[in-house]
């Protein structure tokens, strides 16, 4: 009994999970909807059933006792047609192999399967840029003595002392607030460079992790295109010897070929073949009741 090839098994699995993914979608919305309306129909009864037993009298009990219990057996009678459209869409599944098979042309084109390495953007765009730069410190300003006005009129006469005093007081704040300025001042050549070399710290991280990330980008890359390599090569090979009609290359060939018809999981097949380089006969069973085929 010949195996699947390379190729043939990666056809077989991504058809047979489109099938699957198809008939997952399907019983999804359909047992959601059945559900809603066992879920609706079951609240609406017993809603009726709690409202009309609490003021039914004894002959009503009974009546609706039986009520209840033919309410079970349409449900029963429910669940069954439910099923029983679960298996006629399998029988459909099953009647309608032949028209399908009919349908499909048997011919595959290798050069289908060739790969084109389509590498995903790089992960970490923000790794790019770089960080930007601390914004300049500036110099506080520098305080500026503003002396009291002049007393003026009848004042100037008699308050020079009292004007004296105002511009002593004026002078010993600005003195202080040069102090306070002088210490700012001096302060900033420290600020400004632990601003840069935060800056600088900053800057050397994201280069380090820039590389990094970059380091793994390249070798995910690297890694689809080997692979890409290996199944082209592959391919290439498959294609050559089939083209000399070499026995593995054939079978390979016809296993692609039968890979592309997918049963349903009812409907479970498996195949036989083998082909005989010397009379270039191929000889195919399908393990389902039928007879042997022989193709010339």
């Amino acid at each position: 009994m010949a195996r699947r090839g390379f190729i043939a098994t990666l056809l077989h699995q991504a058809q047979v999970a489109a099938r699957e993914n198809e008939r997952a979608q399907r019983a999804a919305v359909r047992d959601h909807l059945a559900a809603v309306r066992r879920t609706e129909q079951a609240q609406r009864a017993a809603e009726r059933a709690e409202a009309q037993l609490a003021r039914a009298s004894e002959a009503e009990r009974k009546q609706l006792e039986k009520e209840a219990r033919e309410a079970h057996i349409a449900a029963m009678e429910a669940e069954a047609d439910e099923r029983n459209l679960k298996l006629a869409e399998v029988y459909s599944e099953i009647d309608s192999l032949l028209a399908n098979t009919l349908t499909v042309d048997d011919y595959v084109d290798l050069e289908t399967f060739r790969i084109v390495v389509k590498h995903p953007p790089f992960g970490r765009p923000e790794l790019e840029v770089p960080v930007p730069a601390p914004d300049p410190i500036p110099d506080p300003p520098q305080p500026v003595f503003v002396a009291p006005d002049p007393p003026k009129g009848l004042a100037s006469l008699f308050g020079k002392r009292k004007h004296a005093a105002a511009v002593a007081r004026a002078q010993e704040d600005h003195e202080r607030a040069l102090a306070v300025w002088r210490a700012k001042r001096d302060q900033l050549p420290a600020r400004r460079q632990a601003a840069l070399d935060a800056h600088a710290r900053a800057e050397a991280e994201r280069v380090r992790a820039l590389e990094a990330t970059r380091a793994r980008y390249a070798e995910e890359c690297a890694a689809r295109e080997a692979d890409a390599t290996d199944r082209n090569k592959r391919l290439d090979e498959l294609i050559a010897n089939l083209g000399y009609g070499t026995a593995a290359a054939v079978q390979e060939y016809i296993s692609i070929v039968l890979s592309n018809s997918v049963y349903p999981e009812h409907f479970a097949v498996t195949h036989e073949f083998e082909f005989e380089p010397s009379s270039a006969e191929l000889r195919l069973r399908a393990l389902v009741p039928g007879p042997l085929c022989q193709c010339g």
